[in-house]
């Protein structure tokens, strides 16, 4: 990677971020009490998630989804450690993982919505993911991208479909609706780190619309209860081109 990628990466003052996601269930006025004493705050999700093995549809069956974002690893520690006490205190169905921001970049081109086609001579630098539910094993690294809803065009949403990618909607604070695309896996983070590479170039290749992309490790992660769907679907590994 050269000097233009290490350039552009943003700052993050607050890279350590913690996730709480439930089903319905359990003691939730005191899970979502104790998560807004911590300082955890409701992320939108809009809708079901495109994209997902057998078409399931887990945030149909998601009831909190909250995250906290902190300094330092061992803020999010202790923070982790005060989360899993409230889940098992609650008796929640649900999960939390901690991670670590490793690398957020957005990518700009001179980029026509209109004019977009694959590109056969730039083709997607992985094959197809293959991901599946593993419940009760954890994840090991996260990336995604974010893009304005409007400026996503269809050809390329479903080429990022078909590549295996899967999709979810949220709302920003200043009221915009982005896409978020996103792949996530259980092998070794810096697999995660050299598609997270991989993407950025091809990206830039093909002059798709203003995007950030970002890679993020699991350093924790802990599920809870009976019955808990809503585990994000992970690849083994990547099958690079």
């Amino acid at each position: 990677m050269d000097n233009n990628f290490h350039e552009g990466m943003q700052k993050m003052d607050k890279r350590f971020h913690v996730h709480v996601a439930t089903q319905v269930g359990g003691n939730r006025n005191e899970l979502l009490a104790g998560l807004e004493d911590l300082g955890f705050a409701h992320d939108v999700v809009l809708g079901g998630v495109e994209g997902l093995p057998d078409s399931q549809q887990i945030c149909h069956m998601t009831d909190l989804h909250m995250t906290l974002k902190v300094e330092t690893v061992e803020e999010s520690s202790r923070i982790a450690d005060l989360v899993d006490q409230l889940m098992r205190k609650t008796e929640t169905i649900g999960y939390f993982h901690t991670e670590r921001c490793e690398n957020k970049l957005p990518v700009d081109s001179a980029f026509k919505v209109n004019n977009w086609r694959p590109n056969s001579h730039r083709p997607f630098p992985a094959h197809v993911f293959r991901s599946a539910y593993r419940p009760m094993m954890n994840k090991t690294w996260d990336l995604h991208g974010s893009v304005a809803e409007d400026e996503l065009p269809l050809r390329l949403k479903k080429y990022l479909l078909d590549q295996g990618m899967y999709f979810i909607r949220r709302e920003k604070p200043d009221g915009k609706i982005y896409t978020i695309f996103t792949i996530q896996g259980v092998s070794p983070d810096s697999e995660g780190l050299e598609l997270f590479q991989r993407l950025v170039g091809w990206w830039a290749s093909i002059e798709g619309p203003k995007v950030v992309l970002q890679w993020e490790s699991t350093l924790r992660m802990a599920q809870y209860g009976q019955g808990l769907k809503i585990v994000p679907p992970t690849i083994e590994r990547v099958e690079w081109r």
